[in-house]
C-alpha cells in the first residue's frame, strides 16, 4: 500500500508535523538490537512524547504504529552514528493523530 499523494503533500507542507514525525522516530536513549529483541510489546517513549510499541519476541523487531497500518519491521539494525545508533524501518511510524482507524469487522453471517 502507498500513501495518498494529497495526504503526503499536506504532511510535507506542515513543518510542525514533519518535525513531530522525525521526533517520533527517535528515543532519548540508545537501544541496541540485542536489547530490542528481548522486548515484548514494550512501550517506549519517543522524543515527541508519544509512545511506540517495540516487540522482538518473534525474532524480528516490530514497531507500531505505522502510517500504513500494521507493524513496521527493522530491516537494518545497529547502524552506528556519531551520537547513537539507528535502526532502519520499512514503514513510517505514525503520530497518534495519523494512525489509521482499524478495519471494520466483516458482517456476521446470517
Amino acid at each position: 500500500a502507498a500513501l495518498d499523494q494529497t495526504f503526503l503533500q499536506s504532511v510535507l507542507a506542515d513543518d510542525a508535523i514533519v518535525t513531530a514525525l522525525l521526533q517520533k522516530h527517535a528515543l532519548g536513549s540508545e537501544v541496541p538490537a540485542s536489547v530490542a529483541l528481548t522486548l515484548e510489546n514494550s512501550a517506549q517513549t519517543t522524543l515527541n512524547g508519544e509512545d511506540i510499541t517495540v516487540d522482538g519476541s518473534t525474532g524480528s523487531v516490530l514497531v507500531t504504529p505505522s502510517i500504513l497500518g500494521g507493524p513496521s519491521t527493522v530491516i537494518s539494525a545497529d547502524v552506528q552514528t556519531s551520537n547513537g545508533v539507528i535502526h532502519v524501518v520499512d514503514k513510517v511510524l505514525a503520530l497518534a493523530a495519523l494512525v489509521p482507524p482499524p478495519s471494520p469487522p466483516p458482517p456476521a453471517a446470517p
